[in-house]
Formats: structure tokens, sequence, C-alpha cells
């Protein structure tokens, strides 16, 4: 049920960029309105994976634990504090490549 989502996503994104570079055509370039719409099918699918990270869970090896199952390994042993910062931190990180995702969009749009 988790892929599932994931791999609409990746469709949509797919059929996007498809449709991006078949109307830009060739040498003519990206123009901004549509650097804008590439723009976001990116930030779609990074949030996307974000929201899957729990599949790592089953799929780690030890030595090589990724996020997701660092966090849960801190809270089963009881250290809610950190799983708290942690998480805090990564929802930080998110909202600033949104920030900067929509400072370029907003300066793309603005020399239209």
């Amino acid at each position: 049920m988790l892929a599932s989502s994931l791999t609409i996503y990746a469709a949509a994104y797919a059929g996007g960029v498809a449709r991006l570079w078949r109307n830009a055509g060739y040498g003519r370039g990206v123009r901004p309105y549509q650097a804008a719409a590439f723009a976001v099918g990116w930030v779609l699918t990074f949030f996307g994976i974000m929201r899957e990270l729990s599949a790592s869970i089953l799929l780690y090896s030890v030595g090589s634990e990724v996020l997701s199952v660092t966090l849960l390994k801190l809270w089963a042993n009881g250290q809610a504090e950190q799983v708290s910062v942690i998480g805090l931190m990564m929802m930080l990180l998110v909202i600033f490549f949104r920030w900067v995702q929509l400072k370029v969009i907003k300066e793309r749009i603005s020399t239209l």
C-alpha cells in the first residue's frame, strides 16, 4: 500500500517531465513558467519520499541505518526527547527547502 502512493507520485512526475520537454522543443530551452512547474514536480516527489521513510525500516541492514530506523530505535528505547528533536529538525529542513523553492518561483514569475 505504501509503495502505491509513491508509484503514483513518480508516474505523475514522469508525465509532467515528458510534457515539459515536449512543449519546450529542440533548442528553445525551458521557459520560466515551465521551470517553476518542473521545480514543483521535484518538491512533490520529495514530499512523497519523505512520507515513505517508514518503508526503509523493513529494508535496513546492521551498520547502515537510515534516519527512520534510528528514530524507531530511539523511540523503542524510551528516548522520546531525542526523537522529538530529530523530527523537528526534519520538519525544519522540509520547511526551509519549501521556502527556497517559493523564493525561486517568485523571482522567476516576476521576470515574466
